[in-house]
């Protein structure tokens, strides 16, 4: 391992212990101290049992009397099944929020923004390829 008095003559994603030895490693990046995450952690809480219990109460209600089954309730009661996916799956972005303090490092996040990136653009390319078919199967 080499060492280095002068931290200048390191890249961006080194990382230093006290005696300024160079490992290598990249240090997991803190995101959010623990109070940040106590206080997110319980305004989570309380969203995911206010959310789950109106969303399943709207569905509940819809679905029960046939005079609230309107074409605007169905459409309401579809969107609130939908918020109790997102709600029931609020616990594990949490879980990774608080895994995010040891997991978290610039070369994952550059892993993952890449990835995006590239599943878009195919994506993209996939429609556009979708509307060109169209538009030559239409003008037969």
């Amino acid at each position: 391992m080499p060492t280095w008095t002068n931290r200048s003559n390191c890249s961006f994603n080194c990382s230093w212990d006290d005696n300024a030895t160079y490992w290598g490693i990249e240090q997991p990046v803190n995101i959010f101290p623990i109070p940040v995450l106590t206080g997110v952690t319980v305004t989570c809480v309380l969203f995911f049992f206010v959310g789950v219990t109106g969303n399943l109460m709207t569905i509940l209600v819809v679905t029960k009397y046939k005079d609230m089954r309107t074409t605007t309730n169905l459409y309401l009661s579809s969107m609130a099944f939908s918020d109790l996916l997102i709600f029931l799956c609020m616990p594990l972005d949490l879980y990774r929020i608080w895994r995010a303090k040891v997991v978290v490092t610039k070369g994952r996040v550059r892993g993952v923004i890449l990835v995006l990136w590239i599943s878009h653009r195919a994506k993209a390319l996939e429609e556009k390829e979708g509307d060109d078919w169209r538009k030559r199967f239409e003008s037969r």
